[in-house]
């Protein structure tokens, strides 16, 4: 799901030849890869939920849980806030603002750990298989997979969004900055061509 399998295999080639071995059939190197990668997979998502308090696991299941019940109770009029996060945010502006800091606000009531994937590179990956996956989908997922697939679409709009405030924010103070500028440079030039007493 995670790593292409394609790079891997041409990976277990070359390891073979620079070992001076005779690679394995391309079928056993799938097999092999594919094994690898289930394996690795495994480890990903046990590591995820060990980082994980049990709150932190039931806020999870209730963001999924609040889609069912709004699924049922609705004709699909109405979104959740886990159809919300799933959603592309669009270009953040002035009109979104309240809505945006009222996400983040939301996303750290689930008290995801700081530091809870570092600089893994799986996480876009296994953010965009929590995008597509349907509520049910991932209620049906093991519990492992299932709160990795919800941490790290968390973990990715929360930093989505809060980098896209502080973009907005210094684009604010620019704009500020530089009207200010303007206004003072025009009195600068005022005083400076006005006569001297």
């Amino acid at each position: 799901m995670g790593l292409s399998r394609d790079p891997l295999a041409e990976a277990v080639v070359a390891r073979c030849r620079k070992g001076r071995l005779e690679p394995p059939t391309p079928g056993r190197i799938a097999h092999l890869v594919g094994s690898a990668l289930s394996a690795f997979e495994e480890r990903f998502c046990a590591t995820t939920v060990g980082r994980l308090s049990a709150a932190t696991r039931s806020r999870l299941d209730n963001l999924i849980a609040e889609d069912a019940d709004a699924s049922e109770d609705s004709a699909g009029g109405g979104g959740t806030f886990f159809t919300e996060l799933k959603a592309d945010p669009g270009a953040l502006g002035l009109d979104s603002l309240l809505a945006e800091v009222n996400w983040v606000q939301r996303v750290r009531a689930l008290e995801l750990p700081p530091e809870l994937f570092g600089l893994c590179r799986l996480v876009a990956v296994w953010r965009a298989r929590a995008s597509k996956d349907y509520p049910s989908d991932l209620r049906a997922a093991a519990g492992p997979v299932r709160y990795t697939l919800l941490a790290t679409l968390c973990h990715m709009r929360e930093t989505e969004i809060t980098d896209s405030l502080v973009e907005l924010f210094i684009q604010r103070a620019e704009d500020q900055h530089a009207g200010g500028e303007e206004g003072r440079g025009r009195v600068r030039q005022g005083e400076e061509a006005g006569p001297r007493q």
